[in-house]
């Protein structure tokens, strides 16, 4: 057996040693923290807390992980599914049926983006401003926390053309007791080595190959010796910070139900958006949950910038609902440097040669990288692309 090193203990790193493991490999995992999960931890106050990521996309691959894991889940949309984007108030679609009529022109030319093309400029060449401002922008920074103007065309129409294999399960699920649990079951699989502070070339010299699953300024940060132009680039990338805060009411004036709402840039809002944890997910807590994200970008296009986050949300809350609740419970997260922004600079590094196929060298032990700086974001088209990377590390053996 290959024994191979995998750097970083998120949901990256361990889901892909543990397939790693599964197809034969000898896996040890270094973590530089003292606990694992990255920005992935659950707590509970009354009600459920998540300190990221809140469910995942159900998709054959993950519903397979869940089954495999033993995790009783949930599945979203307790109380309704739906979605909602705000438009002088919320609403299900928020275009008219004029503005609508321009998304025949992307279904049947299907027209790609240009090199260097921001997404803005792709979407005013094919479809309508509204389209921009009131439904991909918001759409997309609910994935990206960032807006078309800073994003890349060719991306973020890669991405959305990457379909994962549907299962039984329509929308997202979590596990029953948090996003912690899928986590520590991984973990119960696997050696894992908290605290590490030695350098890439310490694990080349012990295992036959090394794949760092960090974030990409850590994964900079990790190759800078090795790699040095590849970790200049990383670097350089731009980063979105993002701030959330879950809070929990005893009762609250609430007019719609669902998933959530997002708050295009024009309308003014604080956040980015909202989720209704207790309309995703039964036994959540007795309280009325909610989470509330904000990004620097949403901050910088509001028209009131001072006050706490709380005072933030409950203001945007006020225009949301016209309910001026009483908070419970409330837990606040500062995540900086929390996702790579897809623009341009990311497009041209994953263009270059400096990886290739996600692989980093052709050293006598080689170096991988998996991470949501690589073409995918989102947990469950991550475990699409680990799963993706250990069919090449057995063929690379």
């Amino acid at each position: 057996m290959k024994k191979i090193a995998v750097v970083g203990a998120g949901f990256s790193g361990l889901s892909l040693a543990y397939l790693l493991k599964n197809a034969g490999f000898s896996v040890e995992v270094f973590e530089k923290q003292n606990k694992i999960g990255g920005l992935i931890q659950t707590e509970s106050d009354q009600i459920l807390i998540e300190s990221a990521a809140h469910a995942f996309l159900a998709t054959q691959n993950i519903e397979k992980l869940f089954q495999d894991l033993n995790v009783s889940y949930v599945v979203g949309g307790f109380k309704s599914k739906a979605k909602w984007i705000f438009r002088q108030k919320p609403r299900r679609w928020p275009l008219t049926l004029m503005e609508s009529m321009s998304l025949l022109n992307v279904v049947f030319r299907k027209p790609p983006a240009k090199e260097n093309q921001n997404l803005e400029s792709w979407i005013h060449e094919n479809l309508n401003t509204a389209f921009a401002d009131y439904l991909i922008g918001p759409a997309l920074q609910g994935v990206y926390a960032a807006q078309p103007k800073d994003l890349s065309a060719t991306l973020i129409l890669q991405s959305l053309r990457k379909k994962s294999k549907r299962g039984l399960i329509k929308g997202s699920l979590a596990p029953l007791a948090g996003m912690s649990e899928i986590l520590k079951k991984l973990a119960d699989h696997l050696l894992i080595h908290l605290g590490f502070s030695g350098s890439l070339e310490q694990l080349q010299s012990k295992f036959d190959a090394v794949v760092v699953a960090t974030s990409f300024f850590q994964a900079g940060d990790f190759l800078k010796s090795s790699a040095p132009i590849l970790s200049a680039r990383l670097l350089d990338l731009p980063a979105v910070s993002l701030q959330c805060a879950t809070l929990g009411y005893v009762k609250s004036k609430k007019s719609i139900e669902g998933f959530g709402c997002l708050f295009p840039i024009k309308e003014n809002f604080h956040s980015l958006g909202v989720l209704f944890n207790t309309d995703l997910f039964e036994n959540r807590g007795p309280l009325q949950s909610e989470t509330w994200i904000l990004s620097d970008s949403s901050i910088e296009n509001s028209s009131v910038r001072t006050g706490s986050i709380l005072d933030r949300i409950k203001s945007d809350r006020k225009k949301l609902f016209n309910d001026d609740c009483d908070v419970t419970v409330s837990r606040q997260f500062n995540w900086p440097l929390a996702l790579p922004l897809y623009g341009l600079k990311l497009e041209s590094l994953l263009k270059s040669e400096l990886i290739s196929d996600l692989k980093v060298s052709e050293s006598k032990s080689p170096v991988y990288l998996t991470g949501n700086y690589l073409g995918r974001i989102g947990l469950s088209k991550i475990y699409d692309q680990n799963i993706e990377l250990t069919e090449k590390l057995k063929r690379d053996s």
